[in-house]
């Protein structure tokens, strides 16, 4: 895969395509798409550490985990949800239940409708 197929991959899942309507558009399997998409929203940095907002789909999610410098691990414990379904939330990949977006809510300490607006 190319660079620009690379961006275009990337530049269509942010516009909220799924990853069977990239893959036609670019050519690639539907289960490819999503290993590029999956393997790169982890992906360390130089220092080890994985991007703490990469792929977030909520700017409020996303503005307070780079204002308070932390991960996905550590925002989940925060909000006392398991880490692997906080970054599903996070992610846009499952809906929150009203007490999960409460607890994300009241830890970023804002109204749960402007915490989740895409």
């Amino acid at each position: 895969m190319t660079q620009t197929e690379l961006d275009n991959v990337w530049s269509l899942w942010r516009e909220g395509k799924t990853y069977r309507e990239i893959s036609n558009i670019i050519g690639y399997s539907e289960s490819w798409i999503c290993e590029i998409v999956c393997r790169n929203i982890t992906k360390p940095t130089k220092r080890g550490r994985a991007r703490n907002n990469s792929r977030c789909v909520y700017p409020a999610i996303s503005n307070y985990m780079v204002s308070e410098n932390i991960g996905w691990e550590k925002m989940s414990e925060r909000c006392g949800i398991c880490p692997q379904v906080f970054y599903f939330i996070a992610t846009g990949k499952h809906e929150a239940k009203l007490s999960n977006a409460i607890k994300i809510a009241q830890v970023i300490g804002k109204p749960v409708e402007n915490v989740f607006r895409r």
